[in-house]
Parts: structure tokens; sequence; C-alpha cells
């Protein structure tokens, strides 16, 4: 086989992997199909006068015999944001039905090493949710697979240890606030934003990217500064789907004192909290406070400080960035090492060069990368050929 074919070999095989991954998690992702029974224009119109809903709950369990999901708790819950009082299956006074019908199947894999073995780690949740009242319904199919995980550091013995609750929370929950989002609007989706479970605060927020209503921008800017990684990453990308050019807006111009004050707080989570939410925001009025912050008594403050910085590219954090190159710890030092790459500023040259000798290999990886990007040079991590060029220069 001559080297040519052996390249296009590999590329077939490559593509055909790439394929397999493709398809695996578009299994795993939750899957929504509307069907269209009626106008949801005209479904939407019937919830406008009511008051109380039932809910009816459906689910099976293959293999498993002792799962049991809170479906009908949560929906009381969301329903609860829209306003709704929510009945159960035997009521005899209601307006309109919401119907839920599940079924879980369970799946094992084989794992070696200490814990080798077959193992459920897989878990599927599966369904349709109805919403109907009078004459008009409408439904939405989804589908969730959670697993199988490539490393476990526990057992999973039988089917009722199969990860049905995560399956349950990235399945079921956006599945009915994207319904919920369909049939009675934005108001309950702003309202669960403040909800104290994150899964649901994250289901909130992509059911808002749905909407693309831009009344949702403030809320979202405050949902910048959620304790919960996944609810600012999500709110983050549904503010630039609902408008690229939410950070000009007059409502994210008012959020930035909040934010600021924010750095300032008795609690060490709100302040990195607002540190990431003023990243989001690359306001330049946020520049000396964040400075300000990476004296703060907390490592993960004064990282999310210098990754705000570092978002904000402003040339006045470049001697910060230089003094956090002695950080006491690692992942602000790395953080520093970075941000001044991406400054381009000469005056991080001779402190980077220094970092090269870096206890941890991470801050020293990333002062090689900062230093090639700065200089064009690339010595890789030898400090004494930076040194050997630096006394040339």
């Amino acid at each position: 086989m001559n080297r040519l074919t052996s390249v296009r070999s590999k590329s077939i095989w490559l593509a055909s992997v790439f394929m397999v991954v493709f398809l695996l998690f578009g299994w795993m992702a939750t899957g929504l199909a509307q069907e269209n029974i009626v106008d949801i224009n005209a479904l939407t119109q019937a919830f406008r006068d009511v008051k109380r809903v039932r809910v009816v709950v459906g689910q099976t369990y293959e293999e498993a015999d002792k799962v049991s999901l809170p479906f009908y708790e949560y929906a009381e819950k969301i329903l609860n944001y829209a306003g709704l009082s929510v009945v159960e299956e035997d009521a005899t006074t209601y307006d309109a039905t919401i119907s839920i019908e599940v079924k879980g199947i369970p799946g094992s894999a084989s794992y070696g090493g200490t814990m080798g073995g077959s193992h459920w780690t897989k878990a599927t949740v599966k369904g349709k949710i109805s919403f109907s009242a009078g004459d008009k319904t409408f439904r939405w199919d989804f589908s969730y697979t959670e697993g199988p995980h490539w490393m476990i550091h526990r057992s999973y013995p039988t089917p009722n240890d199969a990860p049905f609750k995560a399956a349950f929370s990235g399945g079921f929950i956006p599945a009915f606030f994207k319904a919920i989002a369909k049939v009675l609007g934005m108001p309950p989706l702003i309202s669960a934003l403040k909800d104290e479970d994150g899964d649901v605060r994250e289901a909130a927020v992509m059911a808002l990217g749905e909407l693309k209503d831009p009344r949702a921008v403030e809320p979202l800017i405050s949902a910048l500064e959620d304790e919960y990684g996944n609810v600012r990453l999500k709110a983050a990308k549904v503010l630039e789907k609902i408008n690229p050019k939410w950070r000009e807006t007059e409502e994210a111009k008012r959020k930035v004192p909040e934010f600021i004050s924010g750095l300032k707080d008795e609690d060490g989570s709100v302040r990195w909290n607002a540190a990431a939410a003023l990243g989001e925001l690359k306001d330049p009025r946020a520049v000396e406070p964040l400075i300000s912050a990476l004296k703060d008594e907390y490592s993960m403050v004064r990282l999310k400080a210098v990754m705000a910085l570092g978002e904000l590219k402003d040339p006045r954090a470049v001697e910060p960035f230089i003094s956090a190159l002695k950080d006491e710890d690692g992942g602000v030092r790395s953080a520093a090492a970075r941000a001044l790459g991406e400054l381009k500023d000469p005056r991080a040259v001779e402190p980077l060069i220094s970092a090269l000798e870096d206890e941890y290999g991470n801050v020293r990886s990333t002062a090689a990368a900062s230093l090639l990007e700065i200089t064009g040079e690339d010595f890789g991590e030898d400090e004494a050929k930076w040194r050997d060029w630096l006394g040339e220069e």
C-alpha cells in the first residue's frame, strides 16, 4: 500500500469514527418532536382561561421495579410558576389536563479494572407530554439517554441503579419547559430562573432561547451571575441567540453597577459569579473593580477576575496580570499567563520566561504558548534558550 492510499484509508476510517460519535451524541441529546394535532395558537388561546390543571402521570420501567421519578412534583412546581393550581388524576373539577406518559429503559456495559464486570450505567427516559383544553390537544415527544459512563468509581449492580434521575433531568425537565413555553409563553420561564433547583433554572434558560423574546434579555443577564455554571453558560449562549448585540442594550448597561457591587459581597460565591458575569458583559467600567478583585482572599474569585479581565482585553490589566503570575494558586497563575499571551504586550516577556520555572506543568506550558504568541519565537519551555534570546534582543 503506498502512502497516498494509506492516508486515504485512514481518512475514511476517521470519517467513519466521527459519524459514529455524531450519531451517538445525537441519540444522547434531548429529542423533541412536535405533533401538529391542533393549531398551537388555538391551544394557547384555550389555556388563557385555565386555572386548575389535572396532571396525569404514567411511568413504567423495563427490568427496574424500584424506580419512581418525580414527574408530578416537577410538573406541579413549573405550572405553579404559570399561576396555575394543580390537581391529581382523580380530581373531578379542573379546566385542562396535562398527561405525561413515560417509559424508562436501563442499559448495561462491561468494565475492567477494580470495577470489572457488567454494570447498569445507562438509562433512557422517553415519552410524551400532552396538553389538553376543551377539544384542543397538543403533544410533545421526548427522549434522553444518559450513559453508559466511560469510567465508574462505584458499583451499578441492578437495573434499579441505572442513572434514571440524570436522564429525567436531561430529558423531561427541558422538554416540559419547552412545551410550557409554546403553550403558556414567557412569564413562567422568567419566574423559574429563581428556582432553587439548578436543573430547573437551566431548562428555563434553554426554553427562553426557543422563544427568542427580547424581553428575556434582562433576566438572562441576571442569570449570568447564577451559582450553577451550566446556567451561566447557557444564559450567555441564549443571549447571543436572542440578540448578538445584547451587551450594547440598556438592560446590559444597567446591570453593570449591580455586578460591580457584587464583587464586594461578603459571600465568596457571589463575588466570583459577579466577576464571571462582568467578563460576559465586557464593559470597560468593570476593569478597575476586577483588578481590585485580583487581591481577593478566595482563589476562585481571583481566577474569575483574571478570566473576566482576559475577556475585556484592556491594557490596564497587563501589570496586574504580571503580578498574578506569582499568585499562590496555580490556576490563577496559569490564567494570568494565558491572558498575557492574548494581550501580546512585550512587558510580559521577561515575567513569562520566569514563569517557565513554575512548579506546575500547566503554568509552564501556558507561559511557553504565550511567549510564542507575543514574540513569534518558539523555544518551548526551555528557559535558558529564552533568556539567551532575550539577551540578544
